[in-house]
């Protein structure tokens, strides 16, 4: 009887050991799926460090090394001057101290989902800051991305920039057919925009405005400076009325 009640409580205590190893062994496998999976969420949302460098070496054929490697937050520079450039879109008041920089690519899904909330935020607040639009099309993950930073740019040169994006963000449609229609409602000039599309100089805005986000570390799309405040993906309204309520206070 001793022995049968030994061999009992081996075997119990047997199948304890392999239900342990078991539990455990599912438990790790677990935490790096899981692992994995905030991983690949974080860089949908936000891409990534090397998606930019892949994005500036499909404008030039250069090795290139992105101040954006690390995982700090972008930070914004004292002056903003430099950044604005003659070809910028610009919205609101020009003039004034609190300028609003928005990096955003027309196919990314964030910059979609967020394109209400900011819409809003320009219709309140434009009237009172300095809005600068800069193209950062993630080629690589997206790849209608640049045709359309390169369309918007084009209706940049006809003063119809600002429509373009609304029309863009609306609708949703980046094929080429796409926005042709788009130039064709608003009524552009249709051999200077298919001429303008193929144009070395168009290449060379949407070229800077990604140097620019190398250089502040930006690290995807949609990121917004306000004046030195940076947010980064979708936005809150409240989040967004604080910002921008702080910086009119100043």
């Amino acid at each position: 009887m001793i022995q049968i009640q030994n061999l009992m409580f081996i075997m119990f205590k047997s199948r304890h050991i392999v239900g342990t190893i078991i539990g455990v062994t599912l438990a790790v496998w677990f935490a790096i799926f899981l692992g994995w999976l905030l991983y690949y969420l974080w860089q949908f949302k936000f891409g990534t460090p090397e998606e930019l460098t892949k994005t500036k070496s499909e404008f030039t054929k250069a090795q290139f090394s992105s101040a954006n490697s690390s995982e700090e937050t972008p930070k914004a520079p004292v002056d903003w001057k430099p950044y604005i450039k003659p070809t910028s879109p610009l919205f609101g008041n020009t003039k004034s101290p609190i300028t609003l920089t928005a990096f955003i690519d027309f196919e990314c899904p964030f910059s979609q989902e967020d394109y209400r909330t900011f819409k809003s935020v320009l219709d309140t607040y434009g009237p009172a800051v300095r809005v600068v639009y800069k193209h950062l099309p993630l080629t690589s993950i997206h790849p209608q991305a640049l045709p359309a930073a390169t369309a918007a740019a084009c209706a940049q040169e006809q003063g119809k920039f600002w429509p373009f994006y609304h029309y863009l963000f609306t609708t949703n449609r980046f094929s080429d057919d796409d926005l042709t229609a788009t130039a064709v409602a608003l009524q552009l000039d249709m051999k200077q925009f298919v001429d303008c599309q193929k144009s070395e100089r168009i290449r060379q805005i949407i070229e800077t405005d990604v140097n620019d986000a190398i250089a502040l570390g930006v690290r995807g799309t949609p990121t917004y400076f306000v004046n030195q405040d940076v947010l980064e993906g979708v936005t809150n309204r409240s989040v967004w009325d604080s910002v921008m309520v702080k910086n009119l206070k100043k």
